[in-house]
């Protein structure tokens, strides 16, 4: 059986609101746990990556690469929206994720 969601049951978290300077993994780390913790709770979740001074592929593959990992390319396909106008914000992003999907992880 397949359930359906309507979109008032995404919800949007904005990582500015962790900090301009996103840089290691122990930052990552709670940031990753509490979207998992929203997933559980709504359909799905945007997380918007605007207002970031700085990211690094760390903090980065923590959160976003780790929740691929622990979701499977379905789930989080489904289920996870990214929101970034940076375009090397993106590429940092899609780079994360290609390197997850390939059985590629950082510590």
């Amino acid at each position: 059986m397949t359930t359906t969601h309507d979109e008032s049951t995404w919800q949007t978290v904005k990582l500015v609101d962790h900090g301009t300077i996103l840089a290691t993994r122990d930052q990552g780390e709670p940031v990753r746990k509490q979207l998992l913790e929203t997933l559980d709770q709504r359909a799905g979740i945007e997380i918007d990556l605007n207002g970031v001074e700085v990211f690094t592929p760390s903090f980065i593959d923590e959160v976003i690469g780790k929740m691929f990992a622990i979701l499977g390319r379905e789930r989080f396909r489904s289920q996870v929206r990214l929101h970034a106008n940076a375009e090397d914000v993106r590429r940092l992003v899609n780079l994360v994720i290609a390197n997850r999907a390939n059985g590629h992880e950082s510590n």
